[in-house]
């Protein structure tokens, strides 16, 4: 096989992070008022939690199914996690260090008047209970990631096809357990934020969501090195098509689940569940759920079905984008009402500032590998 050389032309997305991450910072900064700036802090960091969870589904997923379809995804997802999960883990403690000012069930005068927080926070969100429940998470989520691409980068160094075999063994038990923290880490970030509700269905939500997200993000980054060395002969038609049927097959389960999250819940009519989406139902946030009705899933669905857009680099490219802002869109529809307010300066200054710290950590790490696994079926032109 040819010999495969780092990724290179980093250097305008190091740019792009860096702006901002400067530009979001001066905006989180501005609104600095207590309780909403840490409300704030709490929106982005969930965002880019589940973005990075995302990328770790992502790195399980190739490895479940062997899929050759992957490979040239593989060193994004795995970047984005290499340096995404520690930042996050940093993320958690600040979150954990101000939960008074973004949980109602962390605020001991609210709680002295619920007799439902008080007895929630005599176990599952006792104080140290939650605390070591973040550790777990994220304990759990390196763990899965740093043992993937450690067999990666043994395979590379020996060809030995035993870490191949090892890796894909793991990927199953991995997805599992993978889904089920990712489950309950939701519970605790999002759905804890409302007094009542809680959902079965939601952590599978925010699985299939983050994985559309982070999907989304490496095809546009691929779709933007598909003229440049060495993707040009890595990537295929196919596997641009491949890519999109991925993306689509996403955005549908994604429709599905909140679908049937709002149809069970709601028809079940019950005030300890509907209250989510009584506050979603009403002025600015009703028309934020049309919108992503048809935006986040009709007009993707129609479009990633033309076999011309999946394998024409620009217009996949287009689609990938409009995707992104909406899994924007539908993150802020998720968090943000549960505050009791609508969007603020502070809130995009802080998503903006995680995901230029993200980026930068992200560029930094896919840098010093090589486009793909130097053992994995490559398409012909690689060898």
């Amino acid at each position: 096989m040819a010999d495969i050389k780092p990724i290179g032309g980093l250097g305008k997305f190091t740019a792009v992070a860096l702006i901002a991450a400067i530009v979001g910072g001066a905006l989180f900064f501005m609104g600095m008022n207590e309780p909403t700036i840490w409300q704030s802090y709490h929106f982005a960091f969930v965002s880019w939690s589940f973005f990075t969870c995302g990328c770790l589904a992502m790195v399980i997923l190739i490895n479940l199914t062997r899929g050759t379809w992957g490979y040239p995804m593989l060193r994004f997802f795995e970047s984005g996690v290499k340096y995404g999960l520690p930042l996050m883990f940093l993320g958690a403690l600040g979150m954990l260090a101000m939960k008074g000012h973004i949980f109602e069930w962390a605020n001991p005068e609210i709680v002295a008047n619920s007799d439902f927080y008080q007895k929630k926070t005599k176990l599952w969100l006792a104080e140290d209970f939650f605390m070591i429940r973040q550790i777990v998470y994220f304990a759990f989520w390196m763990l899965v990631a740093y043992t993937m691409m450690h067999l990666y980068k043994k395979e590379d160094q020996t060809g030995d096809e035993k870490h191949f075999l090892k890796r894909t063994v793991l990927a199953a038990p991995f997805a599992v357990f993978f889904v089920i923290t990712l489950s309950f880490a939701a519970t605790d970030w999002v759905m804890s934020l409302e007094e009542f509700w809680f959902s079965t269905i939601y952590g599978l939500l925010v699985t299939v969501g983050s994985a559309l997200g982070a999907t989304a993000a490496c095809i546009l980054y691929l779709v933007g090195m598909w003229k440049h060395e060495p993707y040009k002969y890595l990537l295929t038609v196919k596997q641009l098509r491949d890519m999109g049927n991925l993306t689509l097959t996403l955005v549908i389960l994604w429709a599905y689940m909140s679908f049937s999250q709002y149809l069970i819940i709601w028809s079940g009519n019950l005030p300890e569940e509907i209250i989510y989406f009584v506050k979603r139902r009403e002025g600015f946030w009703m028309q934020v759920g049309t919108a992503l009705v048809f935006l986040h899933f009709l007009m993707p669905f129609f479009l990633l079905l033309s076999s011309r857009l999946k394998r024409t680099p620009a217009m996949l490219g287009g689609t990938v984008i409009f995707i992104l802002l909406m899994r924007v869109v539908d993150l802020i529809w998720n968090v943000i009402p549960s505050f009791g307010r609508t969007v603020q300066l502070s809130d995009i200054g802080a998503f903006l500032m995680f995901g230029g710290v993200w980026f930068l950590a992200f560029t930094f790490a896919l840098a010093k590998v090589e486009p793909t696994p130097r053992y994995s079926l490559l398409p012909k032109e690689a060898h």
